[in-house]
């Protein structure tokens, strides 16, 4: 992942809990997350912003979860390329990553808007690989 990548994850962190670290703080975070490959920072974060109360620790973001043993298929493949659904929550989270403060905190509020980003960017995703929708 690059440094830019993980830097946006941590944005993201931080717009979910409303939190800002510290800049040395933030540099670990980014750290940690430069060592993962983007869709499992980002199954992470997203795991961790959907069930954690708190802010989580480093320790909490590089615990593998399910799934994640096997990152690897017998052709050699990521786990992740043969699953449309795993392509297109990539996809999302990349979206997710380019929204600004406001709209992501909107995206998580509101339901109706959710479902609006979500059907959007479904029908984004299915044109980008040539699916009809």
């Amino acid at each position: 992942m690059t440094r830019e990548q993980a830097e946006a994850l941590v944005q993201r962190l931080e717009a979910a809990y409303n939190t800002d670290l510290r800049a040395d703080t933030r540099g670990i975070y980014i750290e940690k997350l430069m060592e993962l490959a983007l869709p499992v920072a980002v199954r992470r974060v997203e795991r961790l912003v959907e069930t954690k109360n708190f802010f989580p620790k480093v320790s909490e973001l590089m615990k593998p979860i399910d799934g994640e043993m096997h990152l690897h298929t017998a052709a050699g493949a990521p786990w992740w390329e043969g699953d449309p659904e795993t392509r297109f929550s990539v996809f999302r989270s990349q979206k997710l990553l380019e929204l600004d403060e406001l709209a992501y905190l909107e995206y998580l509020a509101d339901p109706e808007v959710r479902q609006e980003m979500d059907t959007q960017w479904r029908v984004e995703w299915l044109a980008s690989i040539g699916a009809s929708v």
